[in-house]
Parts: C-alpha cells; sequence; structure tokens
C-alpha cells in the first residue's frame, strides 16, 4: 500500500529492469574489441568481416530451431540472436547447419555423412547470393566461427543458464573444430559457392 496515492513516474524516468544496457558499439569495460595478443579471451569478440548490414537476421537457423511438420520445415522460432546483418552472414549461418560446414562429427545426427560441398552449393544456388557476396562467404564464416567462440563463452560467463550449460558440454571446443574445418576446407568451400 505505500504506492497507493502516488503519482507514478514517467516513462521515460523508469528504469528498465535487468543490467543497465550499453550504447550500441561500445565494449564492456575492460574489453578490448577485436585485440589479438594471443591468448583466448584477450577480447570478447573480433570485428565482422561481413560489412553494413542488410537486413534483420535470425544468424541461429538451426535445426533446433526449425519446426517441422509431416517432414517439411514449418516454423522457425527463437529469435534471441536477431540483429542486422548482412544476407552473407545470415547464410553463412545457414550453411553452418544445413551443408553442414563442420566437421562430420559435430554434426547432427541426420546430417552425418553428408557433402557439405555439394550442399553448400545447392543453399547458396536457391539463396540467389550475387557475385561479391560469394566471394566473401567463407571469409565470412571463419570470421563467424572467429566470433562466435568469444560470444559464446562471454554469455555463459554473464547470462548463465542454458548458456553456461552449452559452455560446459563443449561447445567451446566444438566451435574450434569448426575453425579448423573451415580453414583446412576453405580453397574447396571458395571452389563449390563461386557462380
Amino acid at each position: 500500500m505505500a504506492g497507493v496515492g502516488r503519482r507514478p513516474r514517467a516513462r521515460s524516468q523508469r528504469r528498465p529492469p535487468g543490467p543497465p544496457v550499453r550504447r550500441r558499439g561500445r565494449a564492456p569495460r575492460g574489453a578490448r574489441v577485436g585485440a589479438r595478443s594471443g591468448a583466448r579471451g584477450s577480447c570478447w569478440f573480433s570485428p565482422s568481416a561481413a560489412g553494413s548490414p542488410e537486413l534483420v537476421a535470425h544468424l541461429d537457423v538451426t535445426p533446433e530451431n526449425v519446426v517441422f511438420r509431416d517432414g517439411s520445415a514449418a516454423a522457425l522460432i527463437d529469435f534471441d540472436l536477431a540483429r542486422p546483418a548482412t544476407r552473407v552472414e545470415e547464410l553463412a549461418n545457414v550453411l553452418l547447419w544445413w551443408s553442414p560446414w563442420m566437421p562430420d562429427d559435430d554434426r547432427e545426427e541426420a546430417l552425418r555423412g553428408v557433402d557439405p560441398f555439394e550442399r553448400g552449393w545447392m543453399i547458396v544456388e536457391e539463396y540467389g547470393l550475387e557475385a561479391a557476396g560469394r566471394a566473401r562467404l567463407v571469409e565470412v564464416s571463419q570470421n563467424v566461427a572467429e566470433r562466435s567462440w568469444f560470444s559464446m563463452r562471454r554469455r555463459a560467463e554473464t547470462l548463465g543458464g542454458g548458456w553456461a550449460r552449452m559452455w560446459d558440454e563443449g561447445v567451446g571446443d566444438k566451435i574450434l573444430r569448426r575453425q579448423g574445418w573451415l580453414a583446412e576446407n576453405a580453397p574447396a568451400l571458395e571452389r563449390c559457392v563461386r557462380p
């Protein structure tokens, strides 16, 4: 009853729940954006190689986030990673999970043994990515993999919950294996996505 009769604060004066929101483009205190000292954790992410955003992208089109009905994709869920991005970034995410551009042992069971080069070519063709985007696709995929290691670790440390569980279950190691796979297969991947 303490608040009865009081006039509520103006909406602009209310403090939002949770931690303070950082101004866009600012790194957490003490972080060095893009810094590379050789030690994991020296920066919280590396700069994006993708360029200026073109659309709001989902950026988490994993098999777990696609709802299937009668064997066909019916819905896309879980938009917590959606943000302004490029078409190349969104396609790099799709290729990661659905080509899949990762070591065979780290793939979803249904996608083990799939030819990532043939599948990658088909996805890029159907997506209709222009030649300039295709030329950057492998580089952006490698950059996304590098950035995701830092991003996942930071979310595990700061948000806990499912992020911490995934980190504890070895997602960081899985991302490092993906980085190695992408580096090893970069020339073949570049050939398969070119028109």
